[in-house]
Order: C-alpha cells, then sequence, then structure tokens
C-alpha cells in the first residue's frame, strides 16, 4: 500500500514543486518538510491540511488516493468537458486537469510498476 508521505511526494512532483518551495509555503525547513514525505517525523491534521491546500487537493482525497481514485476523476471530468455545456474556460480549466490527473496516473503506475513505492 502507497503511504501518504509518498502520495503527498508523488503529487509533489507532478506540480513540479520543490520540497524547498513545499516548506517555505507550510513554514517549515526543508528538512522538515523531507522528513514528512519520509515519514520519519508524524504528520498532524493540521500540517495534512497545509500540504493539501499547496497541492490544491482534499486532504481526504489526498489520504484516499490509489490508482482507482486518479482514474475516476479523470473519467468524471473527461465526461463533464465532453458533454458540450461548458465555456471556452470552463473546457481549458478542465482540459488542464484531465492532463494532469493522466501525468498522475501515469506517475503512480510507474512508480508502482519499478517498485519504488509500497
Amino acid at each position: 500500500m502507497k503511504t501518504i508521505g509518498n502520495k503527498i511526494r508523488v503529487l509533489r512532483e507532478m506540480r513540479g514543486f520543490s520540497q524547498e518551495y513545499m516548506a517555505e509555503q507550510i513554514g517549515i525547513s526543508q528538512t522538515g518538510y523531507s522528513r514528512l514525505e519520509r515519514e520519519a517525523e508524524g504528520l498532524t491534521l493540521g500540517r495534512l491540511e497545509q500540504i493539501a491546500n499547496v497541492l490544491a487537493i482534499n486532504p481526504i482525497d489526498l489520504i484516499t488516493m490509489d490508482e482507482k481514485f486518479v482514474f475516476n476523476n479523470c473519467e468524471s471530468i473527461y465526461n463533464v468537458v465532453n458533454n458540450g455545456t461548458l465555456t471556452v474556460n470552463e473546457r481549458k480549466m478542465y482540459e488542464e486537469k484531465i492532463n494532469l490527473l493522466e501525468e498522475l496516473l501515469t506517475t503512480y503506475r510507474k512508480l508502482t510498476k519499478d517498485g519504488t513505492s509500497q
């Protein structure tokens, strides 16, 4: 099973954020942030909410995220985009989110396949 630290790392990397950036956003040192990702230090609910906010994801979704979660979100957004009722700006926003989720799913599969995550 993928640990919360690994999930955070994957999402951070997908967003192109460095550990330094994340640490700055939540008000801790880079070393402290690194320890959170490695789960060498306990992750409090408050800290989880801060991290989820920076990563633009609901904390519950972050905790429950797995390949099925990512796939289901890609599918539901894809259906909304293609029903033809969106404005141009809404369509662009959803297409960007679809691309991000597809990248996340690809990275998740790669990490799982390569055995770098548990």
